[in-house]
């Protein structure tokens, strides 16, 4: 037993140096010595939780838990459960340890973080002011408190959050992401690609922040620097349909018509459940003056969303160039059912 506290001490000086490998090796010692020492499995723990292999390391968490149920064995179960995204055992895993020691701010933390990540926001906001509470100096728990807004689209007080979180860490590209999205969300377009910018500066391969910006450019109507970011963007993630979507519209903007129509056949090949591709497809053939396969092209996307306006009212439009009146009416009829002071679907219709 005196070997093993031996080899326990210099594990924890090890630890404590940052020194995980040797660390490890030494409350591996210790561990064939005696077994039952809760701090050993403990400290075991703590080194695998930092070299990220978190499977190990919550079994040896639990070894420590089975002597010893520690507030400190509790918060590491928690983060590796997190880590490994079982979100609702790391909740519980807080819990245990906030009821063992209500103030230790990372317990509170950690547990806003895992829900945030099921999506269960107002709860992580609560834990998250509590974490704030007893640390407001921790950038992370602003920014984790300004996602959560975000997500419930209360944009100006995300604003806030990521502030603070930037006032500690100026260099947190998260927190220039969320800035940006944010104000573009609040149509302060102009700020927007100004946090843009920052998060690209200090990491210049994030396809959403390249998308986020060509998304703050094209409601500027700056249509060929939005291009610019969005193929960048697209360079990095040309799965995602929304950038597709986002760059078609710039297109239709530039009256790119054949581009365009290309761009929303890419979209809808990789989500063809999205009417919003559709309609735009259907725009730029409608463009091009082929009024027949815009008609189809604006089906499918009623197909998929029997309310959307827009595609009514531009079917409207399609026919009117095939000249099929009636068929006309009856389309901007459709699209006036939904939205009763749609003004081009009147004008459309008397058109017709």
């Amino acid at each position: 037993d005196t070997d093993a506290a031996t080899w326990f001490g210099k594990g924890e000086s090890l630890r404590s140096l940052s020194r995980f490998q040797d660390a490890l090796a030494s409350y591996g010692r210790a561990l064939e010595l005696n077994d039952r020492v809760a701090g050993s499995w403990l400290g075991k723990a703590e080194c695998l939780r930092f070299l990220h292999n978190f499977d190990l390391a919550l079994e040896c968490y639990e070894k420590a838990l089975n002597i010893a149920p520690t507030a400190p064995a509790l918060h590491g179960k928690g983060a590796c459960l997190a880590m490994l995204e079982s979100f609702e055992k790391s909740i519980s895993a807080f819990d245990l340890a906030i009821a063992a020691v209500p103030r230790h701010q990372q317990d509170w933390f950690g547990k806003g973080e895992s829900l945030r990540r099921l999506d269960r926001f107002e709860e992580a906001i609560t834990a998250l002011n509590r974490a704030l509470e007893l640390d407001d100096r921790d950038a992370a728990a602003w920014h984790s408190k300004g996602e959560s807004l975000r997500s419930l689209s209360r944009y100006e007080d995300s604003l806030n959050s990521y502030d603070q979180a930037l006032k500690l860490l100026p260099e947190d590209q998260g927190s220039w992401y969320g800035r940006g999205e944010s104000l573009r969300h609040l149509g302060q377009y102009d700020q927007s690609v100004a946090a843009f910018d920052k998060a690209l500066r200090l990491h210049p391969r994030s396809a959403a922040s390249l998308f986020g910006k060509g998304q703050s450019l094209q409601s500027l109507g700056r249509f060929e620097r939005a291009l610019v970011c969005l193929d960048k963007a697209l360079r990095l993630d040309s799965g995602n349909p929304s950038i597709w979507y986002c760059k078609g519209m710039c297109l239709l903007a530039l009256k790119r018509f054949d581009k365009a129509i290309a761009v929303f056949d890419r979209a809808t090949s990789i989500d063809p459940a999205e009417a919003g591709s559709w309609l735009g497809k259907g725009r730029g053939l409608h463009g091009k003056g082929w009024f027949a396969r815009a008609v189809s092209s604006f089906d499918e996307a009623i197909k998929i969303d029997t309310g959307f306006t827009a595609a009514w009212f531009s079917r409207g439009e399609s026919l009117l160039g095939l000249e099929r009146y009636d068929d006309a009416i009856e389309s901007f009829d459709k699209a006036l059912e939904i939205e009763s002071r749609h003004e081009r679907a009147w004008h459309g219709r008397g058109f017709g």
